[in-house]
């Protein structure tokens, strides 16, 4: 019994450090590390618009759990400043580069459903990027 307890508690630790900085399901085997911007990020609305996306569109969610291994707060730029002028993309709320597994999100400081409701559609969309990448399609 003892040791019953002791795993629990180990598994309830695991559970609470892996959902302090990053995203973590157990029961849909979905892990999603989250990288915030240091300035003008917010790690919070990432993880909601995950819990909006799981709540409001499951096939979503689950492609997103299946084809995605890592969200950044970073700007996006599309073109090489250096060659071509204007530099693409900054103004995107997002962006997916292929084969990386990984969904880049602009950085925003503010929050609230609005922000969440776009970060979640941004993510959905770029799900699909991801899995349609890795299906070959």
């Amino acid at each position: 019994m003892r040791y019953v307890i002791t795993l629990l508690c180990c598994m309830a630790l695991l559970y609470l450090a892996l959902n302090t900085f990053d995203y973590f399901d157990p029961m849909m085997l979905c892990y999603v590390r989250i990288n915030k911007e240091l300035v003008g990020g917010r790690r919070d609305t990432i993880k909601q618009a995950i819990r909006l996306l799981k709540k409001t569109d499951k096939p979503s969610y689950r492609t997103l759990c299946a084809y995605v291994s890592r969200i950044r707060e970073r700007i996006c730029i599309g073109s090489d400043w250096h060659i071509e002028n204007p530099p693409r993309g900054i103004n995107a709320n997002g962006c997916y580069i292929r084969g990386t597994k990984t969904i880049y999100l602009k950085p925003r400081p503010d929050e609230g459903d609005a922000v969440v409701a776009q970060r979640m559609q941004t993510i959905r969309i770029y799900s699909q990027l991801s899995a349609e990448f890795e299906d070959g399609q």
